[in-house]
């Protein structure tokens, strides 16, 4: 990693506790119909459960507060398509850690999805997007690889959705660098375990490479709550604790941003 990315990831390690403070006095203000404890029992989590508390502190480091009620979620191509909103681009940072405000990105789209008996079907798509800043030094054979495992784990991520709706993960790697990619480096034949906006692996398999588009899709890390505490029992069994597999709490982080940052009609 070159000089000037190492110092922009100690400005980032310096200023993060100010800037999660600043976030956190004025969540309560941000707050989107339900409090955090609301959403996790609208989930049909039962309190005290670890999934109870991850998906609350999953709502606390996202910096860009937004508790929409799930019911909306489970109803979301009709609330975007009834408010004519055919795409969102979401992005925010989230207290990665709670210490590093790191960047997430995708798009939120809707699509039609024709079944057997020729009746169309509106779902909801997600594409995130990867850059890597060595991207001209990787040849051929390592970018093919690399999209099969993201192809892979856009597979699980959609095999796991608990919504009745058509649901498609679509995850890619970019050409070029823009404001809509997260561009860490790729280390060819070497192991990483990131941070994930810094570096990523070409040695990495898809199960790995499905927790860290968590992260790209805006989710924190379940295993510790900072790197200064003892660690966390999460449950084993989830992507963000051991690269396990989607619970349903991780969709409803991720959708309900689509309808976070637009004056929608919720009277369905």
């Amino acid at each position: 990693m070159g000089r000037t990315r190492l110092f922009d990831f100690k400005v980032s390690i310096y200023f993060a506790a100010f800037l999660t403070i600043i976030g956190s006095m004025s969540a309560e203000a941000r707050l989107a119909r339900l409090n955090k404890t609301e959403v996790a029992k609208a989930l049909g989590l039962s309190e005290g459960t670890k999934p109870f508390q991850m998906v609350k502190r999953h709502l606390i480091r996202d910096l860009k507060a937004c508790q929409v009620d799930p019911r909306y979620v489970d109803q979301m191509p009709q609330v975007l398509e009834e408010n004519a909103v055919e795409e969102v681009k979401v992005q925010g940072r989230v207290a990665f850690l709670s210490i590093a405000p790191a960047l997430y990105r995708y798009r939120i789209s809707s699509f039609e999805k024709i079944n057997f008996g020729g009746k169309k079907e509106t779902g909801i798509k997600i594409s995130a997007q990867i850059y890597f800043e060595n991207y001209d030094k990787l040849n051929e054979l390592e970018l093919a690889l690399l999209q099969d495992r993201l192809d892979q784990a856009a597979e699980k991520w959609q095999m796991f959705s608990p919504y009745k709706y058509p649901v498609k993960f679509h995850f890619t790697l970019a050409k070029e660098k823009s404001n809509e990619v997260i561009s860490p480096h790729l280390l060819v034949g070497k192991y990483t375990r990131g941070p994930y906006f810094l570096w990523w692996s070409s040695i990495w398999g898809y199960h790995t490479i499905s927790h860290e588009m968590g992260h790209v899709m805006g989710l924190d890390d379940e295993y510790s709550n900072t790197p200064f505490r003892k660690m966390t029992k999460c449950d084993r069994n989830s992507i963000m604790c051991t690269s396990g597999d989607p619970f349903p709490y991780h969709y409803y982080v991720i959708f309900r941003r689509g309808l976070c940052d637009n004056d929608l009609d919720y009277n369905l």
